[in-house]
């Protein structure tokens, strides 16, 4: 089945991050007008966005507006999952076999999520799961009804929000994001691919992904054939990069801060003001989101409107799909966002 998307474009890039409209309001006002000029696609083809594309944004201004009729669900929990030393069956190349500090660097987001001495009873419960090296692999983030040895109802859909820090790739022909797992699988495989995930139907909502080429556009264009299963059990975000990510254990108050501002204002623009980086001229890591849905509304709805306080309810599908990302962003191996 194809999808639909709805680009967001959240802002032009620029040097100062005090640019950058970082409210929930703001970000939706900016959606309204971006949806009323730009294209909506299906597969290869384009048209005007139409009324229904306003109304999405009048939607998802209207649920900003009302956050009062969204349940809370304080009874949460979180997971780190992150290879920094590779077994040398699944990666044998001097660029991946060790990446240090990369726990580190994801723990600032694990750590903050779960700080009751910052965020009170709408903190993630403390009994989460943090898991480094080990025998990590592709059984813990695959789906029995996807594949046959898709065990993650054991391991990350337990739980409410995740972090994964993989070494991440486009390497499938097909323009689809592959992640390095430590340990080879049962069937000898040691790649993650999008359409062997289906998150949700256990607790999953908000996946976070630090790994090279987690949002790159293509990843996203291949709905069909990709992401759109790691959607389809009620998986309602994912905050990824296009192109490519850094890794230094100077970044982990960066991962913080997008855990803190992730309770105050949308878990998305949360993600693109603190994970963007600008320098020496050009643009260094370009952060995204991404939602699904089974209508426009629903996916809009997720990436203008959630925070870490306010689940809401889970899709009831991923036909459809959108994105939020930064004007122009045109970072290492990849073309302009």
């Amino acid at each position: 089945m194809t999808g639909y998307s709805a680009r967001i474009l959240r802002w032009p890039k620029s040097t100062s991050r005090t640019a950058h409209p970082s409210d929930s309001l703001a970000a939706a006002v900016a959606a309204l007008a971006e949806l009323a000029r730009r294209p909506f696609k299906k597969g290869s083809t384009s048209g005007r966005a139409s009324i229904l594309a306003i109304g999405l944004a009048v939607f998802a201004l209207a649920g900003l507006l009302s956050r009062s009729a969204i349940a809370q669900e304080l009874d949460r929990d979180s997971a780190l999952y992150a290879v920094e030393h590779w077994n040398s069956t699944c990666c044998n190349t001097t660029e991946c076999k060790t990446v240090e500090s990369w726990s580190e660097m994801a723990s600032g987001w694990y750590n903050e999520i779960r700080s009751l001495a910052n965020h009170g009873s709408l903190a993630f419960k403390d009994n989460s799961q943090y898991y480094v090296d080990g025998s990590l692999k592709q059984d813990w983030f695959t789906d029995e009804d996807r594949t046959a040895y898709g065990n993650d109802v054991n391991y990350i859909d337990k739980f409410d929000a995740a972090i994964v820090a993989f070494h991440g790739h486009v390497d499938d022909g097909a323009g689809n994001w592959r992640g390095s797992m430590r340990v080879k699988n049962v069937d000898d495989e040691c790649l993650l691919e999008p359409a062997e995930m289906q998150l949700g139907d256990g607790d999953m909502e908000n996946l976070v992904m630090s790994s090279c080429h987690s949002g790159t556009k293509s990843t996203f264009d291949y709905w069909s054939s990709g992401f759109r299963w790691a959607f389809s059990g009620g998986l309602q975000e994912v905050n990824g990069f296009h192109g490519l990510m850094w890794i230094s254990t100077g970044y982990t108050d960066e991962y913080a801060d997008f855990a803190s501002d992730g309770f105050d204002t949308n878990v998305a623009s949360a993600w693109l003001d603190n994970l963007y980086k600008y320098r020496s001229g050009i643009d260094s890591q370009c952060p995204v989101s991404f939602a699904g849905g089974s209508t426009l509304w629903e996916g809009l709805g997720y990436l203008t409107g959630y925070d870490y306080t306010d689940w809401g309810s889970d899709p009831d599908g991923s036909t459809y799909w959108s994105r939020t990302g930064i004007a122009g962003c045109n970072p290492e191996d990849a073309p302009a966002w």
